[in-house]
């Protein structure tokens, strides 16, 4: 009997520590830029660096703003690359588009309002460097669509970033490029409409000139938005020439896995110590340094 008490106790405790690591892994978070309150949602994975101090990526959203999608993708950085993983709020206070016109005017604020963008990128990167866990050294940003052309302004802009990744994301910029010293990592679609023409040669020569270890990916067959599952609900919605491309979006998630095991080798899920061909499988139009 005393034996069968113990195990249910252990059980018990088991299992209180089961639910509380799940509630730990996943929060809500509130923090700020001055007044503006802004709602992030921070996931860690379920192991730790051997060392203690664990990597992190900042995620920021499409257009459309902090919405499932963004969240679902940083539940993915931390379950499959063991890094923990903040998706930041742009628009503030959570705000999500529910039209295009609105996902425009949203967008357009931050675009066009001078340094809006970095302080709000500024806030999300203070907030993760402020938590205990993460190694202060190795921050990383992914991007989609709006999200991406942002993270790669703030490589642009020299914020302390060991990489970043855009996914089908603007590729031109007002920025004035100085000494970048991310790596870069760019998905973009074959078939994506909303980048301009020139737009890839363009931002291929910006990256030559500055010597930046940098991959251009162009995915065959593949819309603007081609990491969404949404997309295609959008696109038959609004009349919006995106779409979700499976097959584009797992070639694209897999070279992104590759991309955080070289910049961060130490990890728990890092067994490869070997440099990856990242864009292996994929129709590589052209790598914009080859080291």
């Amino acid at each position: 009997m005393k034996q069968f008490i113990i195990l249910c106790l252990f059980l018990f405790m088991w299992l209180t520590t089961l639910l509380v690591s799940a509630d730990i892994r996943e929060q809500e978070v509130q923090y700020f830029d001055g007044d503006t309150d802004l709602r992030g949602f921070l996931v860690r994975p379920e192991e730790v660096y051997a060392a203690g101090k664990t990597p992190a990526v900042i995620l920021v959203h499409e257009w459309w703003g902090h919405d499932e999608f963004v969240r679902e993708s940083a539940r993915r950085v931390a379950e499959e690359f063991g890094i923990i993983a903040f998706a930041l709020d742009m628009y503030g206070d959570g705000r999500q588009a529910k039209h295009p016109e609105d996902a425009k005017r949203f967008s357009g604020e931050i675009i066009k309002t001078e340094g809006l963008r970095e302080k709000r990128f500024r806030a999300a990167l203070q907030h993760v460097q402020s938590l205990e866990d993460v190694d202060k050294e190795k921050i990383a940003a992914i991007g989609f669509c709006f999200g991406g052309s942002t993270v790669l302004d703030m490589a642009r802009i020299g914020l302390p970033l060991a990489g970043v990744v855009s996914f089908h994301g603007g590729l031109d910029s007002k920025v004035t490029a100085g000494k970048i010293t991310s790596r870069v990592l760019v998905y973009v679609g074959e078939r994506d409409s909303f980048l301009s023409d020139g737009e890839k040669e363009r931002f291929q020569d910006e990256m030559r000139r500055l010597n930046v270890d940098a991959e251009l990916l162009v995915l065959t067959g593949a819309r603007h938005s081609f990491m969404n599952p949404r997309a295609d609900e959008y696109a038959k919605s609004f009349g919006l020439d995106v779409g979700y491309h499976e097959r584009a979006a797992e070639l694209a998630w897999a070279g992104t896995g590759a991309f955080f095991r070289q910049l961060f080798p130490q990890g728990p899920r890092a067994l490869i110590q070997k440099r990856e061909c990242i864009g292996c499988g994929v129709w590589d139009q052209s790598s914009s340094v080859k080291r």
